[in-house]
């Protein structure tokens, strides 16, 4: 009888280690997919500011623009230590713990961000070009942040099916009785 409430009580026990395992797990899911869409949010409108003034120049207030995306961008990295890890390695074995080795890959779209608000802002960058380098740079970042979250696969077969593309200025020049739904 003993060793029936024993047996019982110690698979309750690991029943209940293993959710919380799973539960913590989920936690740090939720709070990077938090952390990501923040900075997500933060490079897409570096990206986008970096285009509209490559084809319309700059003034004094979105220079401004550029020094806040800045600050919240190097925010986001400082953020982003604490759930990433630099790689062990003797680079900067005199700092703090936080900061010795090599930095992440997934915060180093994140630098970069930093990086290009502070360009944008100078006068002889070459905001073209910079723009493009903030596309490629948000769209590593979103892989990156959507393989650490695991959500790589979706679960609804339409929104995971292949798209069909989206072209609104040919939807525009469609002279139908209503305009052709491509997705």
């Amino acid at each position: 009888m003993i060793v029936e409430i024993l047996s019982s009580l110690i698979a309750a026990a690991a029943l209940l280690f293993t959710f919380l395992a799973w539960k913590s797990k989920e936690t740090r899911q939720d709070e990077i997919l938090a952390w990501g869409c923040e900075s997500i949010d933060i490079m897409q409108r570096t990206y986008l500011l970096i285009e509209f003034c490559s084809q319309n120049g700059i003034n004094v207030e979105q220079k401004h623009i550029f020094s806040e995306l800045r600050t919240r961008s190097s925010v986001q990295v400082e953020r982003g230590r604490i759930f990433f890890k630099n790689t062990e390695s003797d680079f900067g074995s005199d700092k703090p713990p936080a900061y010795r080795g090599l930095r992440p890959r997934i915060l180093d779209s994140l630098v970069a961000n930093c990086q290009m608000c502070q360009l944008a802002a100078a006068a002889d960058t070459d905001l073209k070009k910079l723009s493009w380098i903030s596309c490629d740079h948000t769209r590593m970042f979103v892989s990156f942040v959507q393989e650490e979250v695991g959500r790589n696969k979706i679960s609804k077969s339409g929104a995971a099916s292949a798209g069909t593309g989206i072209d609104v200025e040919e939807d525009l020049m469609f002279d139908g009785a209503s305009p052709p739904l491509n997705y």
